[in-house]
Formats: structure tokens, C-alpha cells, sequence
């Protein structure tokens, strides 16, 4: 990697990191900062496509119930078959 490379991933991650803080802090006590926060991340993902991976990796850091799990057929049907027993 080059320099450039190296301070573009870096500055990506602190600023994902930074932006997940907000999330924790500020919006947790005035919800209504959330909007403001959000215009932000959504034009940084406007102008900077790389760095959508990044914040979804943040987000999923600090809460892993942003990024969906699927579970398959086969383990829904043993639960119900399960339960109805």
C-alpha cells in the first residue's frame, strides 16, 4: 500500500468510528440529532462508496443486530416441529 492508500483507509475507519459515537452519545439523549448524523453518513456514501463497508462494519461493532442474519428453512422447521411437540 501507499501512503495515500494507507491515510484514506485510516481516515475511513475514524470517521465511521466517529460517526457510530455520535450514535451512542448524542442520539441516545436528543434523538432528534439522528437526521443531522444521518445526512452526514449518507453523503459521505454519496461521494465515497468505500467507505459504506466500512460504517456497516462499525454500525455491526457496535450493535450486531444492524446487519440482518437469515436462517435457513430447514432450522425454522425444526423450531416449529419443536414447539409443537
Amino acid at each position: 500500500k501507499t501512503y495515500g492508500e494507507a491515510a484514506l483507509e485510516y481516515s475511513m475507519i475514524t470517521i465511521a468510528e466517529r460517526l457510530v459515537g455520535e450514535g451512542e452519545g448524542q442520539v441516545a439523549v436528543h434523538s432528534e440529532s439522528a437526521f443531522p448524523v444521518a445526512a452526514v453518513a449518507a453523503a459521505l456514501m454519496a461521494s465515497y462508496p468505500d467507505i459504506v463497508d466500512v460504517l456497516i462494519g462499525s454500525f455491526n461493532k457496535s450493535c450486531s443486530q444492524t446487519v440482518p442474519t437469515y436462517v435457513s428453512c430447514d432450522v425454522v422447521l425444526w423450531w416449529c416441529q419443536c414447539l409443537e411437540q
